[in-house]
């Protein structure tokens, strides 16, 4: 809780609270906050106990909002692609740029065979993506995401969704796309995955028949490079000058 918000609920509470017994109250509060824990010193001649009831739901509520933890994306990320991705024959990437959109997680395997997983943590943001379109820079035609996907025009062989368990009927989502669901354990933090239904094979062309091999090693290289050197400035001042002038230079 925020110093400033705890307090004005507070002052809140005391101000109804003599208001109701006028003069009689004379209230003294003490704030200490060190790290996350809240001490508040009451001392009232009269109702302690019910001013103390309210303060200690205040503060029980607090705390529990504390405790509980919330599962972030990248946690999710993390728990799937090592408890179901073969590391030694697939290629996992994560927020990978394609097709004119960013994938979530892309496994290719060794036969270049092609998967694309879209998390979805929440009903708005699933609706949100049968919305996403594409225009053709050729013509100006739009197609929308899914339309592409589920004819084949598309550069995976297969797409799902990864989802909260229960989120949405498996009868909205379309016949082309995998259903993966999640559970996690809040207390014991696991999380577990269940396939309830394959992806359909919208194509047979591999991968690499789409895409340069070369071209796409060359970019991952540049792509590490870069994180590298953006979690390194996080820890020392570095400083860089722009690419084109350098090579200018040559």
């Amino acid at each position: 809780m925020r110093t400033n918000y705890g307090e004005q609920i507070l002052n809140k509470i005391f101000a109804t609270f003599a208001l109701k017994i006028k003069s009689f109250i004379k209230a003294e509060l003490l704030f200490k906050f060190k790290t996350s824990a809240i001490i508040c010193l009451v001392k009232t001649p009269l109702r302690t106990n019910y001013a103390e009831q309210i303060i200690n739901k205040i503060f029980a509520t607090s705390a529990l909002k504390k405790k509980t933890k919330v599962l972030k994306i990248e946690e999710l990320v993390h728990a799937f692609i090592h408890s179901q991705c073969n590391f030694e024959k697939e290629i996992v990437l994560t927020n990978h740029f394609q097709a004119d959109w960013e994938a979530d997680i892309l496994i290719v395997d060794s036969e270049g065979y092609s998967h694309e997983i879209e998390i979805k943590l929440s009903k708005s943001d699933f609706k949100n993506d049968f919305k996403k379109s594409y225009t053709n820079s050729s013509t100006g035609e739009k197609f929308l995401k899914h339309d592409k996907i589920s004819c084949g025009d598309y550069v995976c062989n297969a797409f799902s969704f990864l989802l909260p368990m229960g989120m949405v009927d498996h009868e909205m989502i379309p016949e082309h796309c995998g259903i993966i669901e999640f559970y996690h354990n809040v207390d014991s933090w696991e999380t577990e995955f269940y396939i309830v239904r394959k992806p359909r094979k919208v194509h047979e062309d591999s991968y690499w028949k789409l895409n340069d091999k070369d071209l796409f090693i060359r970019k991952m290289a540049l792509s590490l490079l870069y994180k590298k050197m953006e979690i390194k400035g996080k820890h020392e001042e570095l400083i860089f000058k722009n690419p084109f002038d350098l090579k200018k230079l040559k």
